[in-house]
This record gives C-alpha cells, sequence and structure tokens, in this order.
C-alpha cells in the first residue's frame, strides 16, 4: 500500500483518530510507539518488531492527516534530498560491506 492509500484509509477511520484528540496527544502516541518498536528490536522478536514498526507508520499517518501533510510527497522529496546529499549511496555501502563480510567493525 502506498503511503497515500495509507493515509485515505486512516482519514476515515473515525475511531482510531478520535483516540488523540489534538497534535500533542497524537506525539506523544507516536513517541510511545516507537519506544515499544526500540524494545522489540532489543527483544530480537521479528514479528513484534513488523508489529510496532507497522504502529509506528499508522499514527505517522494519522498525524500528517491532522496537520495536512501528503506523507507520500514528504516521503518522495525527502529520499531525493537524501539521495542527493550522497547518505543513500554511502548506506547502501555499508549494507553491501556487513553482507560480504566487509565490515570491519
Amino acid at each position: 500500500m502506498r503511503l497515500d492509500g495509507l493515509q485515505e484509509e486512516y482519514a476515515l477511520d473515525k475511531l482510531l483518530a478520535d483516540k488523540c484528540k489534538s497534535p500533542a496527544d497524537e506525539y506523544s502516541h507516536l513517541y510511545e510507539e516507537v519506544r515499544e518498536l526500540w524494545d522489540a528490536m532489543k527483544d530480537g522478536n521479528k514479528e513484534r518488531v513488523a508489529e510496532k514498526l507497522a504502529d509506528v507508520v499508522i499514527v505517522a499517518a494519522i498525524l500528517a492527516n491532522r496537520l495536512g501533510i501528503d506523507l507520500n510527497k514528504a516521503v518522495y522529496k525527502r529520499t531525493r534530498l537524501n539521495y542527493h546529499r550522497g547518505w543513500l549511496l554511502r548506506k547502501r555501502r555499508e549494507d553491501a560491506n556487513k553482507v560480504e563480510g566487509g565490515d570491519k567493525s
């Protein structure tokens, strides 16, 4: 599913969107989901990590809706910016080195 599709889906989900009455509530909710993601990552439970990562994306989509942000457009714009900065290229090289056993750290 594209991010814009996710935003559309959750724009219609009043029950979930009403859980957070203000952007401050949503920031707090997002922080809590990220903390839970971190805990799942430390535990090494891949299924739980996937669940918590999905929660982070869902809450981010709800927050973007409330703030009037097109998340798909924002991610695309940021990805292009990072690419031009060389970040993605360096990251891909680092990941390739790890896979090939070339990471000496």
